[in-house]
């Protein structure tokens, strides 16, 4: 069962852009398997960015999820999830796509974005992975604070 007064809750809460779903409910069934969390329970909520702001930004870089996990630690942390090709040609696009959600969260949803320092940015391979992380790929990704693509994100 989700922490009802989770911070999670009440930062998406403050967010009127953003609509909160229980569990990892806002992530669709065929990314939701790529998201492994060691206990459901501790699934605080998620959000569906993506869907959420289609109408505000028709055109723009969307990224796609927030998921809100209180791990063993008792911390509680948003984890920003990116489910999308893992190909070289890709890695711009996935920029973009963090560099939006930052522009976006740090005006907008605030509590949100600074919820979780180091921030959980992660890239998900809805795929395989076939990313050439070159140095200058590397340091493009770790400058925008995203992890290379994985198959799938363990919270915990």
């Amino acid at each position: 069962m989700a922490d009802r007064d989770s911070q999670f809750r009440k930062a998406v809460k403050a967010c009127s852009d953003l609509t909160l779903q229980d569990g990892l409910q806002a992530v669709s069934p065929a990314n939701r398997e790529k998201i492994r969390p060691k206990n459901t329970r501790s699934v605080t909520g998620s959000v569906d960015i993506d869907k959420d702001l289609e109408n505000k930004f028709p055109t723009g870089n969307r990224w796609d999820y927030a998921v809100g996990y209180r791990g063993s630690d008792n911390i509680e942390r948003t984890f920003f999830i990116e489910v999308h090709p893992a190909e070289t040609s890709e890695i711009r696009c996935v920029v973009d796509k963090a560099r939006s959600l930052k522009a976006w969260a740090e005006r907008n949803a605030p509590d949100l974005w600074n919820m979780t320092v180091p921030r959980e940015i992660h890239w998900i391979a809805s795929g395989r992975c076939n990313v050439r992380l070159n140095d200058s790929y590397r340091r493009l990704l770790a400058m925008e604070g995203v992890g290379s693509p994985k198959q799938y994100l363990e919270l915990g």
